[in-house]
């Protein structure tokens, strides 16, 4: 992989433990690292979009380590691309790619519905922002927002928990005010 620190960002911030970004200069977020310690195992890690906007000095917990490995992953899988596109030349995505075994073409699917790339970074930075948010929550929170993900109505999870539904929706109203209240959907939504 490059080397992303070598390259010039239009802002460069940090990240503090609770998910809240400070803006700051190009010699704050990337400072030396702090040693692993054995309270605090994790190493220094950095997130860099891919348009050179931004790079964010990550804190070092399991936040910090999962959002590097996510963003380290989507840069590699870049990399790749390009490294293809420079050796072959441009794909064309209206042509057959190869022949199966049994002598059909395979190639490209695009649907017509297809994100715009700006709609789906969009998206991806949605899904970071609450993804965030969710790993902050107490262990009852959590597992609320579980519950509400995976589709189960607020009386079904009244009776999974032994409560009232009213005590359920007045949970989910402070489940909602909690995130809300996140740093990083915060200053996403703002």
């Amino acid at each position: 992989m490059k080397n992303y620190q070598s390259l010039h960002y239009c802002h460069y911030y940090r990240m503090r433990q609770s998910g809240e970004t400070v803006e700051c200069t190009r010699q704050e977020c990337f400072a030396p690292a702090e040693t692993p310690t054995v309270d605090n195992p994790f190493i220094q890690r950095w997130y860099y979009s891919p348009d050179r906007e931004v790079a964010i000095r990550l804190p070092r917990n399991t936040m910090g380590d999962d959002t590097h490995k996510a963003n380290a992953a989507d840069l590699k899988l870049q990399e790749r691309w390009t490294a293809r596109a420079a050796k072959h030349g441009d794909i064309e995505i209206d042509k057959p790619m190869s022949r199966t075994d049994d002598g059909e073409e395979s190639g490209f699917d695009i649907p017509d519905d297809a994100d715009e790339p700006v709609e789906f970074l969009i998206k991806k930075e949605t899904v970071t922002s609450i993804r965030i948010a969710v790993d902050v929550l107490t262990p009852d929170e959590r597992y609320l927002w579980d519950e509400l993900l995976s589709d189960k109505t607020k009386a079904k999870i009244a009776e999974e928990c032994g409560l009232s539904e009213g005590a359920i929706r007045k949970r989910v109203k402070k489940l909602a005010r909690t995130l809300l209240e996140n740093p990083a959907l915060k200053n996403y939504f703002e």
